[in-house]
């Protein structure tokens, strides 16, 4: 409730005239087609749609992951999550705001997706059960920055009279990512869980390449014009 009050008081309603709209449930399928109509939003969109699709890949079934090679039990893995989700809260509120004050979302993106990357891979290699408490802190450091910094950069490169609905676009494709990993690897992950560690880092990776290509090509663009 007090979430919701601050929401409500910081926050104000930015549509000033009401439209009406009707329900589709494949609403988000439908937004995710329409931001290849939008060529300075492409490469960030598939950046949002990568890393969504890894984190969720790797959410969702690293306890197959645990289990099998550490030999976790179900008080374990629920010790897992409780312990992953206090440090996410302590650096989405703490830290990520701190750094985002002093650089921009464009220099923290990568960087933060590299490092997500490089933890996920880290847990083939983990053969200890007390190493996990090790390298949750840094995995959730990095992924705080992830959703306000993509959010911020899709803002950024919006104008504002569009602003709310490419923003609800962003939640689409986020929402289609994290709905579609479990359906279309789910099966294969019961069989190899070791996929878990080895997919969340692959998309996590994908996801920085997109961004700096996006980079290289605003780069040819602006030189091109100038030429």
């Amino acid at each position: 409730l007090f979430s919701l009050f601050i929401i409500t008081w910081k926050f104000p309603e930015s549509l000033q005239r009401n439209r009406e709209a009707t329900f589709n449930i494949l609403a988000s399928i439908h937004n995710v087609r329409k931001t290849f109509g939008w060529p300075k939003l492409q490469a960030l969109f598939l950046a949002t749609f990568s890393f969504a699709f890894g984190w969720s890949f790797f959410n969702e079934f690293i306890p197959l992951l645990l289990r099998k090679q550490l030999d976790f039990s179900l008080s374990d893995v629920g010790n897992y999550y409780a312990y992953g989700g206090a440090w996410y809260a302590l650096a989405s509120g703490v830290i990520t705001p701190w750094f985002l004050q002093r650089f921009s979302p464009e220099k923290i993106t990568p960087k933060a997706l590299l490092g997500s990357a490089f933890c996920m891979l880290s847990f083939l290699f983990i053969q200890d059960k007390a190493n996990i408490w090790f390298i949750l802190p840094p995995l959730m450091f990095c992924l705080s920055f992830t959703y306000p910094t993509t959010a911020a950069m899709v803002s950024n490169k919006t104008d504002p009279h569009h602003q709310g609905e490419v923003l609800g676009i962003y939640q689409s494709v986020i929402g289609c990512a994290m709905g579609l990993s479990p359906l279309l690897a789910g099966s294969l992950v019961g069989l190899y869980p070791s996929l878990t560690a080895l997919g969340g880092s692959a998309t996590m990776l994908a996801s920085a390449y997109a961004l700096k290509w996006s980079k290289m090509a605003k780069r040819v663009n602006q030189t091109s014009s100038v030429l």
